[in-house]
């Protein structure tokens, strides 16, 4: 509880202190400010729980935008992680980079083929590295290969996957 002192003229004398006790309006506004400040909590709780709903909203309908399935079979996941919808989402934007700007369009008539899907007529499978080594486009028959999917492999170091005896080649 706390005392305090009011007097009208300079003290003295230390007998002459006057106690007084704390009237109930004094505990009112303290009664009050705690009520504020519980609702302050309820708001910055109740703002945050709306951002995190809207991003996560937002990588929801990134990930529907990303141009490959789901997680890897192996995982429990129905959706991917954020982390994950980031990197493919990099990846995916280096490849558009790269088809845009980075390749020279042929001068090739472009020829119609029926319902042929090229990469099982190869006995392997595409891949495509950025300047910096990171792997950005994976074809889907990767997995037949190898035994990782184009999730595990879009947007990771390509070094990574290849033994250190062998890195001076790359």
């Amino acid at each position: 509880m706390c005392v305090g002192i009011k007097s009208e003229e300079p003290l003295t004398d230390r007998n002459q202190l006057v106690f007084e006790k704390p009237s109930d309006s004094q505990f009112g506004t303290a009664k009050q400010k705690r009520r504020n400040n519980e609702e302050r909590k309820e708001k910055a709780k109740d703002a945050a729980r709306n951002r995190r709903t809207e991003e996560s909203d937002y990588f929801e309908e990134l990930e529907k935008l990303l141009p490959v399935t789901g997680p890897p079979p192996s995982s429990q996941q129905t959706t991917l992680d954020k982390t994950s919808v980031i990197r493919l989402s990099v990846a995916h934007l280096k490849t558009q980079d790269v088809l845009q700007n980075g390749i020279p369009t042929p001068m090739v008539k472009e020829e119609i083929f029926p319902e042929i899907d090229l990469f099982s007529c190869l006995d392997g499978f595409s891949l495509i590295l950025s300047n910096n080594g990171d792997v950005i486009y994976v074809s889907d028959n990767v997995s037949r290969y190898i035994g990782l999917t184009q999730v595990e492999l879009l947007g990771q170091d390509f070094s990574d996957y290849v033994h250190p005896c062998d890195h001076n080649q790359l």
